[in-house]
């Protein structure tokens, strides 16, 4: 997916859906970014359908979506209690997206560091 596109899919912050109420992330967090971070590390290497069938796993995914949501009602115990199954995936694609997403804005707009070396191109 094209970076530009990526950025527009991913810039509205994502919604849950857990019983009869929807739910939207609120504010990042630092501790929301650290977690997503965490997740696709300890994740990264597995496939979708391992990753699916590994309880701890699913209770971390579960975790980074409950400090993006970052709401006291959005648990980890709802969201596997109460999340469709078909949406789980879903869920924390646009979670970790967003984030993702987020984080890409912020570090475009910090300024250029005092130690930076820059190249000059003739």
């Amino acid at each position: 997916m094209p970076a530009l596109i990526y950025m527009e899919v991913f810039m509205q912050a994502p919604q849950i859906t857990l019983g009869d109420k929807t739910y939207t992330a609120r504010k990042l967090k630092m501790g929301s970014w650290r977690a997503v971070a965490k997740m696709q590390k300890e994740v990264g290497n597995m496939g979708q359908a391992e990753a699916m069938m590994d309880e701890s796993v699913m209770e971390k995914m579960a975790g980074v979506i409950v400090a993006v949501f970052n709401n006291p009602e959005v648990t980890a115990e709802l969201i596997l209690d109460e999340l469709d199954l078909c949406d789980f995936t879903p869920t924390i694609q646009a979670v970790s997206g967003w984030v993702n997403a987020q984080v890409s804005g912020k570090v475009d707009e910090f300024p250029p560091s005092k130690n930076a070396q820059t190249t000059v191109q003739s």
